[in-house]
């Protein structure tokens, strides 16, 4: 008889164990794809300034249509990197970081390159490399920072397990003045 209930504890202790060694490693999952988020989106990014920057120095092509393409290819790829910071923007930890990232990025792409003198141009472009890398240290600190389990982490955990869904105040008001509209309009 006590070798059942040995084996009942037993079982029941294994199952709960099983369980939440199951939930740290699902949370141990979710961290890493962040992390593998953040890095491709901020590496997309400096992708994007690096190929601006020698779109930038290597000119204007001498053929009619060269300040078009010089245009097109600046067009392009400043949607790109506003698609980057869209990501940045929702995986950042420091919201601060992303509209940093967001200033950055506009001031670089909108920066009245053409025509400008070479001396002019490189003065300026240092101003930007220092901006970009004091960034990219931003980014690699947000990187680094995602990797750590943190109180906040095991209380998501937690929270989790009440199975407790959190709703939005906005929501509720916003369905409350739609029914609200609808009785006043039926009326």
């Amino acid at each position: 008889m006590i070798t059942i209930i040995l084996a009942l504890i037993s079982l029941l202790a294994g199952g709960i164990g099983g369980f939440f060694l199951h939930v740290l490693t699902m949370k141990i999952s979710f961290k890493q794809k962040v992390i593998e988020d953040k890095f491709r989106v901020y590496r997309g990014l400096i992708e994007h300034w690096l190929k601006f920057r020698n779109l930038i120095y290597k000119g204007i092509s001498s053929e009619p249509d060269g300040v078009d393409k010089y245009l097109e290819a600046k067009d392009a790829w400043y949607s790109e990197s506003q698609k980057f910071i869209g990501e940045a923007i929702l995986i950042a930890d420091n919201i601060e970081l992303a509209e940093q990232i967001n200033s950055f990025n506009e001031s670089f792409y909108w920066t009245e390159w053409q025509g400008l003198p070479s001396d002019q141009t490189d003065k300026l472009m240092d101003v930007f490399k220092r901006g970009g890398e004091d960034l990219a240290a931003m980014m690699r600190d947000d990187i680094r920072s995602a990797s750590r389990f943190e109180r906040e982490d095991f209380m998501h955990m937690v929270s989790g397990l009440r199975g407790r869904k959190k709703t939005h105040a906005v929501a509720d008001s916003q369905q409350l003045n739609s029914s609200e509209e609808a009785k006043s309009l039926s009326e």
